[in-house]
């Protein structure tokens, strides 16, 4: 398997995992806005993806990410528990997640 099919396979068992966790009502608004979560955990899945191709040093940190995209780890980390009670939304992000990450692989592809 291809190491972006195994990235792939592992985002959806990443989103299933919290599909899992059961959906409840409405409680407020996430700590970080739609639009952000996605560019966010895009952004952490692309990473996720050099490193186990061995491009990034295995100790590269999430923290570069929340730097760049001006949130803290304790910010993000309330996003994700707000999105998992509000699964409806959390699948609209990972959809738009996953179309990022074809995306990119096709632009990749392109240039070879």
């Amino acid at each position: 398997m291809k190491k972006i099919e195994r990235q792939l396979l592992h985002l959806f068992l990443f989103f299933f995992l919290f599909l899992n966790a059961g959906c409840r009502e409405d409680r407020g608004t996430p700590a970080i806005k739609q639009d952000k979560m996605v560019e966010i955990l895009t952004d952490i899945h692309l990473t996720q993806a050099i490193v186990e191709q061995e491009i990034l040093p295995k100790d590269t940190k999430k923290g570069n990410i929340f730097e760049r995209h001006q949130v803290t780890e304790e910010l993000f980390d309330s996003a994700v528990v707000w999105y998992a009670t509000n699964m409806d939304i959390f699948e609209k992000v990972y959809v738009e997640v996953i179309a990022n990450l074809e995306q990119k692989k096709k632009e990749l592809e392109e240039e070879k």
